[in-house]
């Protein structure tokens, strides 16, 4: 299974899921399907090219990590959300992009069982697999880090479509490589990554703020705080 047919698949997955937004309930499943297929070829890569089990996994990006990493990659991720979710509406934003983020981001406000999984548990898994642990650490082996981080977030980015969507996904790109970056395992980057999607669904039932400037000010400094704490506790644990 070359590594073509890998992104071949993977980039089938991302063009349907855009497509599936405006389509009924039963295309969500379809997708779903073809994820996890684009995740069975990103492992049949690793078995075409390491014959042993911990080989395998290390050529996919899975070494092994602490608990405590992943739960402050968690906890990180799940600030990242909130700050963003501070932040954009505190930016002077054009209302036609405003528009459409929020047609966009409509399907998920009410996602179906289907959607949930695959945005939550599904997307996570297959792309850290495929942004980190294959494209990152591939770039990184003819350019140097400075150059791998941005590059590989810049395609992570441009894959998501809708122009806001593009911009946080290549900030929180470039943090998820430098996580991957930092102890060479995508596990603390699915965390932070599922985290993040999670959060998408529980700040507004956890944490249900007015449509206040002074409210949305608060929902960033608190994100900030929690991102930068659990990210430098991440820092100095990958560095033991």
């Amino acid at each position: 299974m070359s590594l073509a047919a890998v992104f071949g698949w993977f980039g089938a997955y991302l063009f349907i899921s855009i497509i599936a937004m405006r389509l009924p309930e039963g295309v969500e499943c379809a997708v779903t399907i073809l994820a996890l297929w684009g995740l069975i070829l990103v492992c049949a890569r690793s078995f075409e090219d390491k014959k042993t089990l911990p080989e395998m996994l290390a050529h996919g990006g899975i070494r092994k990590v602490k608990v405590s990493v992943l739960l402050f990659a968690f906890l990180a991720g799940a600030g990242l959300n909130l700050a963003y979710s501070g932040l954009l509406p505190l930016l002077p934003i054009p209302e036609e992009i405003v528009e459409s983020y929020i047609d966009a981001s409509a399907k998920y406000e009410e996602p179906s069982n289907a959607l949930m999984f695959k945005a939550v548990f599904l997307v996570p898994v297959l792309e850290e697999t495929v942004f980190r642990g294959l494209l990152g650490d591939r770039i990184s082996r003819f350019a140097p880090k400075w150059i791998a981080i941005p590059a590989a977030s810049l395609i992570f980015a441009v894959m998501h479509g809708d122009l806001l969507w593009c911009a946080y996904a290549f900030i929180s790109g470039i943090v998820l490589t430098w996580i991957y970056f930092r102890c060479k395992s995508i596990l603390p980057c699915i965390s932070f990554h599922l985290a993040f999607n999670a959060a998408n669904y529980l700040w507004a039932k956890i944490l249900p703020l007015p449509d206040e400037a002074w409210a949305y000010a608060v929902s960033l400094a608190i994100g900030i705080v929690i991102f930068t704490s659990f990210i430098s506790v991440y820092a100095i644990k990958t560095k033991e």
